[in-house]
This record gives C-alpha cells, structure tokens and sequence, in this order.
C-alpha cells in the first residue's frame, strides 16, 4: 500500500518547485492551437449543412433566367401559401390559368386556386450562398431530416471515437492520439470539400469526427497534467480561451465565402501543419512516469528547469529517485492489464456513481452546449451573425470561469452554472417576439453560463480520476455525452413538431436537473490528482 500512495507523489511538489514559467505557457499556447483547430469538426455541419431560405419559383410570374428576380415580390402570397410569416418551399398554389403568361417581375396578374396546392420543381433562393442543400438538392420539408442526420452521424462518429481513442491514449501516450488524429481529422475534412454527393458527404463526416474526437481530450490533459495543481485551472482556461476562437474564424470564413466546399478546404488545409508538433510538444510527463518512461520524465523536467531558471533541490532530485523506484517495484507487483483496474471502478460504489453522475453532467453539457449552438442559426436576423456571436460569449466565459476555479469550490461552480444556464434557458421562451434583442442576449447568457459548466466539467473529470485511468474513464464520461450533441441537431425537427419553444426549455429543465446531481461530486480544488484507484476512492471517504 505505501508503494501504490507513492508513485507520482512526488510529481506535484516537483512541479510547483518548478514553478509556472514560460515552457509550461508555450505548451499551453501550442495545446490551444490544437484546442482551435478541433472545434472545426463539431459545429462546421450547421454551416455546411444548414438549411437555407428558399421557395418555388413561380414560372407564371417571373423569368427563371433573370437576375433580378425578387424573392419576396408583393404578389408571392397569391401565388404561395404562408406560414409563420414565410413562404412554403416546396408547394405553391394550382394556376387557373393555362400556360404561363408571364409579363414581369413586378406584376403578377395570374389568378391562383388557394385551395389546390402543388408541389414544385424548381426554386428561388434567398441568397447566393451554397450548402448541400442546394448543391446536392436536398430540398423540401420532407428531406430535412437528411440535414439533422447530419449533425447525428457526426456525433455518432465522436461516440465511437473518444472511448476508443481514450483507451489508446492511456496505453501508448497522448501526444500520438492527439497528432494522430489531427492529421486524419485534416484530411478527411479537406476530402469532404471534395466530395460528389450526400453519400459521401456523411461517410466523409463520420471519419473526420471519429479522429477529431480525440483531439480536445488528449490536447487539454497534455496541457494540465505538466501544471501543479494551483495552476490547473489557469492552464484549462489558457486552453478553453482558444476552442470557440476555431468556430469565430469558421463563421467568418463561412460568411465570406458563402460556399460550403470553399469553407472546408480553407478551414482544414491548416490543420496538416499540425505534423511539426511530433518534434516540438513533449509527452505528458504523468503518462511517462506512469508507464516507466524516467529518462524522459527527467528530460522534460530538466527542459521545464532550464527554460524557467529554476535549479531543482537536492530534496526533489532524491524524491524522484525515490518514485522511480517505488515503481519499478510496483510493476513487478502489480503488472496487470487494463480491464483489471476499471473492474475495481465497477467493484467501488463510490466510483461507479461518480461515474454516472459524470456521465449525465457531460450528456447534459453537449446536449445544451451544442443544442444552443445549432439552433442559433434558427434565431431572428443573420445566421452568421448569430452563430459567431454565440460562439464569441465563450471567450469571456471560458476567462471568468478561470476566476471562478480558483476561487469557488469545483462542486459549487459547477451547479450553479448549470443551474443559471437552465434558468436563463427557460426565460428565453417568455419574453415577447418583438423583444427579440432582448430574446437574443438572454439567449447568449444561457450559452455564457452553459459554457462555464462545460469548462469546469473538463477539468473536473480530469481531476476526480485516477492518472492510470484517467483518459479512458473520462472518454467514457465524453462518450455519454455525445448520446446528448447526437441528440441536439434533432432539436430543430422538434421545432416543427412539438413548437418552436420545445428545444430551448429542454435545454432549460435538463440543465436545472443536472445542476441537482452536481452537488454530490468529491471537492478537488488544489488538490493532488490522484493516481490510482484507492486514492481517487479515498476523496468520497
């Protein structure tokens, strides 16, 4: 027992002796970049595969080869039925007239039967803008459920890929998951810019958000793990400012060049670069200690030493003799696989709970998370707009909940985040349509809060978890959470279905539940990670 409290006990203290200097900054910096870049794969289907403003083109009054078509003319309600004060987009009413007696695109004299519809073949569309609705005509209200499909296959993707690559990571190191599958999110992304038609359009998704899916994970703990424990909530904030800074860029880029295919080959070229890193970023330094690996443990420490001029104790030197021997005895013991140590977690009621709760807190953090994100394309005024806007509210939100961390105790931070995004949710549904600015900022709290929530959840995962276990179990917890991001894209066919309000107070009274549960979380503000199992289930004792 005094073997297992040793290994990595020491690791902390040398890191605080080390101090917080400009390596540890660098690496967080290049982390962030990674952190930048894997926001692409997760939000870019509501820009590519959004849905767009359209109607029938009505050949009895109006030129299909003009330019100057309007595509809200005075007389469009005659000649198409309304709802919600829009145009039907794939049916119009029957002519009572045969042939077509076009004039103008002003004039319409064209009498119509508005009890006969009929469905049409060609469109007016409200802007130039290009998405795979119009490139691979996926038209009309009954194959929009091919859009949210979507959104579901990419999260399908990443409920695949995080466990999976969680487990990889744990056994043969976090740089590799991490460069890995940046390079193969990269090229699947550019392939998809390429691709001939909706089949592999969504093949082309799923494997970029299978591989992307492992980037956030493996780039945040290789960030946090080479901090100490005082600093763990300034690295997570240093990483989590960069994440909605890849999706303002995508909204711009999107924006500008109003062509799905153009948006992709623009936002993933970059992310081949990312090969340099084999040479630049070390290993997690926990991961190396855990698995034998000292020269390099000592390298990186002696790297972290010299860049930040700071010459380690005696003291400290011995103590990591000392681990290091501790564990070489320890896995002489101790050499077991990976299933025996997560059956312990399933033996401990502790664990298995924390787990659990874990696993409902991140459910509920993609599913208001990412449900926000979507469907604020679906709000009033410009979707770009609109979307960069939601996205900009992490940046300060991902700042103040570094304040929040050090300050406030994780448990508390953590419900009460979710609790006020949940409130803020449900309020956003009772304030009157022609107080749609009003709507939209208490719209943009929600997201604010919400993103709060989801920073805490990461580091809070990463520190309630044992190191030998630690990315597998928090890939467990992640990949519950994308049964929630698979499930928000189908938010806005609940729109149609059930009313426009039905998604947001979803978000409301899920957030409102999960901030309850939160309270039974163990506290591990500046507090040592714990490295095996019998020191995490120490903390509910």
């Amino acid at each position: 027992m005094m073997e297992e409290k040793c290994l990595g006990c020491d690791l902390d203290e040398t890191l605080t002796e080390l101090k917080f200097g400009r390596y540890q900054l660098t690496n967080l910096i290049l982390m962030g970049l990674l952190v930048m870049y894997s926001n692409l794969y997760p939000l870019s289907f509501t820009l590519t595969a959004g849905d767009l403003e359209y109607r029938c083109l009505i050949p009895e009054c109006e030129n299909e080869t003009s330019s100057m078509r309007e595509y809200m003319p005075r007389w469009l309600r005659n000649a198409v039925p309304f709802k919600d004060d829009q145009p039907w987009k794939c049916k119009r009413y029957s002519s009572k007239s045969s042939g077509s007696s076009f004039i103008n695109d002003t004039e319409c004299p064209i009498a119509f039967d508005k009890t006969e519809t009929v469905e049409c073949n060609k469109w007016i569309f409200a802007t130039e803008e290009i998405t795979i609705v119009n490139d691979f005509d996926v038209l009309c209200e009954n194959k929009k459920w091919m859009l949210s499909l979507i959104g579901t296959i990419n999260n399908l993707g990443q409920f695949f890929g995080i466990p999976l690559f969680g487990i990889i990571s744990d056994r043969y190191g976090r740089k590799l998951v991490a460069l890995f599958c940046t390079i193969m999110s990269a090229i699947f992304g550019i392939c998809r810019g390429f691709s001939t038609s909706y089949l592999f359009f969504a093949i082309f998704e799923f494997l970029d958000s299978f591989f992307g899916s492992a980037i956030y994970g493996s780039a945040f703990i290789l960030g946090i793990e080479l901090v100490n424990p005082k600093m763990r909530s300034l690295a997570a904030t240093i990483i989590g400012v960069f994440y909605p800074l890849g999706a303002i860029i995508m909204g711009f880029l999107a924006w500008y060049f109003q062509n799905w295919r153009k948006l992709l080959i623009a936002c993933y070229s970059p992310g081949l670069l990312f090969v340099l890193y084999f040479w630049i970023i070390p290993e997690s330094i926990r991961w190396l200690q855990m698995n034998g690996y000292y020269s390099e443990v000592s390298n990186i420490i002696k790297k972290i030493s010299d860049s930040n001029n700071i010459k380690l104790s005696e003291k400290s030197c011995e103590q990591q003799k000392e681990v290091i021997k501790a564990k070489n005895d320890y896995n002489n013991k101790k050499n077991v696989g990976f299933w025996v140590p997560m059956l312990k977690v399933f033996k401990s009621k502790y664990l298995t709970l924390r787990l659990l709760n874990c696993s409902f807190s991140w459910f509920t953090n993609t599913l208001v998370y990412y449900g926000l994100s979507i469907n604020s394309v679906e709000l009033v005024g410009n979707k770009f707009v609109n979307f960069i806007l939601t996205n900009v509210v992490e940046i300060p939100a991902f700042i103040i909940s570094g304040f929040i961390l050090n300050k406030i105790k994780r448990r508390v931070s953590q419900s009460a985040a979710f609790f006020f995004s949940g409130i803020a949710c449900i309020m956003c549904e009772f304030i009157p349509t022609q107080m749609f600015v009003l709507q939209i900022v208490v719209y943009l709290v929600s997201k604010f809060l919400i993103t709060i929530s989801f920073n805490i959840i990461y580091i809070y995962s990463a520190e309630m978890f044992p190191t030998e276990l630690r990315l597998s179990l928090c890939g467990f917890a992640s990949m519950c959470g994308r049964i929630g991001s698979m499930i928000a894209p189908q938010t806005i066919l609940l729109r149609d279905v059930v009313g426009k309000s039905a998604p947001v107070l979803l978000f409301g009274v899920m957030s409102i539940i999960a901030g309850g549960l939160a309270t039974s979380f163990p506290e591990t503000l500046d507090k040592k990670l714990p490295d095996t199992i019998n020191q995490a289930k120490m903390e509910d004792k």
